[in-house]
């Protein structure tokens, strides 16, 4: 009888879950699965490749996490607001301040940024950006038979052209009949097409969103086989996110914001909330009509009309915004009169302020024209489309647009961000 050999301490330390689980974590390291916000392992995410790809969006129910469905209702899509790049591995965290209204640590460090006076260009690209996540059927080679994927992409690339073809004006500029594309017997499966880069500096587009009439209905197993999205999310606390944005930095100043934080009045914080919460709602306005809805929901006095400029009305009502409902504390300073003199002016000092009115009003006149010379000098779409990866960084930089070329996913994508944010009118789809 052979006698048994005795484990050794090196094999029992190297046996078991633990390094199954390590394994584990690598591969989804390699897949790129620590940016996204899917909490949950083996969920079949589609990620399209370059080419033509034609999709069914799936109804669900809601659960508990969806800011804009009641639970228990049916929706087609989850979308939320993430903060992307944070941290030493750039990863995706859910924003709780645009999600669930409350406290958030990269907001408030773009809060105290802009307060401090910091360049557009640091404050900005720390606004949260919207993404959808979605149960879909695919219908490129080899897909269909994987059944119920969920499509997780940004809602510039995906919601928005979907929309776009959703509800199409119709003469006259009146609204078109809405399509229902998600509708379960009498939906449309919608295709597009990722084109390749034409060069190294080039990237990929999604162009021809259409949508395709469909002949069939869904299957009552596929719709059993979808995902209750907003609950496959990672739900972080604020001290999670903060750990992870400030890393291994010195973190007195997050715990100083903190602190006040919690020692502001309720009316201060309110309305600082309110002031952010205008600012998020104005960065996302895309166009005239979105810029209307805004006015029109804020009730702020501001006028659109056919002539109005979508650019400058953006710049205008930022600045309105921020002066109607920005610290009220700065504007008493600012509004307190000064102590007047009881002493009554000669006629020499009435002839300078007279004349220094009149040079006020040239200087007026002349900062008019040059605007009108300045919009006169637009880009157009045609000079836009031109451009290169290191044109367009330029003209953003010198213009100061709040968009962040990190956030295209090609070339063809960068100069749709630009053209939109300089309020471009010629713009394709």
């Amino acid at each position: 009888m052979k006698k048994k050999k005795k484990t050794s301490s090196i094999r029992r330390k190297l046996q078991g879950e633990k390094l199954k689980e390590r394994v584990e974590k690598g591969r989804r390291n390699a897949t790129g699965k620590q940016n996204s916000i899917i909490k949950i392992d083996n969920i079949p995410l589609w990620r399209p490749k370059d080419g033509e790809h034609i999709v069914d969006i799936l109804p669900y129910l809601a659960g508990a996490n969806d800011k804009d469905t009641p639970k228990g209702s049916p929706t087609y899509t989850f979308e939320y607001l993430v903060h992307r790049n944070v941290g030493p591995s750039n990863t995706m965290v859910l924003c709780l301040t645009e999600m669930y209204d409350k406290p958030c640590p990269i907001c408030e460090h773009r809060q105290k940024l802009r307060e401090d006076g910091a360049d557009d260009d640091i404050w900005k690209p720390l606004f949260p950006k919207k993404r959808n996540l979605y149960n879909i059927i695919c219908y490129d080679r080899g897909e269909e038979e994987k059944g119920v994927q969920v499509w997780d992409e940004a809602s510039f690339y995906s919601e928005k052209n979907i929309m776009a073809i959703s509800k199409k004006r119709g003469r006259g500029g009146k609204s078109g009949k809405l399509v229902n594309f998600s509708d379960i017997d009498a939906g449309k499966s919608i295709s597009f097409t990722i084109e390749p880069p034409v060069s190294k500096d080039d990237f990929r587009s999604y162009i021809g969103f259409t949508f395709e009439d469909r002949e069939y209905a869904i299957e009552d197993d596929h719709l059993e086989s979808c995902h209750c999205l907003d609950e496959l999310i990672h739900l972080p606390e604020y001290e999670e996110i903060a750990d992870l944005y400030w890393g291994s930095k010195n973190r007195d100043d997050d715990n100083s914001k903190k602190s006040k934080r919690k020692s502001k009045s309720s009316k201060s914080s309110d309305d600082e909330s309110d002031v952010d919460d205008l600012m998020s709602q104005l960065e996302d306005c895309e166009d005239l009509d979105d810029i209307e809805a805004f006015v029109d929901e804020n009730d702020i006095d501001y006028k659109v009309t056919r002539k109005t400029r979508f650019k400058k009305a953006k710049r205008e009502l930022e600045s309105m915004v921020l002066e109607q409902f920005g610290d009220s504390d700065d504007e008493e300073e600012e509004e307190k009169p000064k102590k007047k003199s009881k002493r009554k002016p000669s006629k020499d000092e009435e002839e300078e302020d007279e004349d220094d009115d009149e040079e006020d009003d040239d200087e007026e006149d002349d900062d008019e024209e040059e605007e009108d010379e300045d919009d006169d000098e637009d880009l157009t779409w045609s000079d836009i489309k031109k451009m290169k990866s290191k044109e367009l960084k330029a003209v953003i930089k010198e213009n100061k647009l709040d968009v962040d070329p990190d956030d295209a996913d090609d070339l063809s994508d960068l100069r749709q961000m630009v053209a939109e944010e300089m309020g471009i009118d010629d713009i394709p789809f």
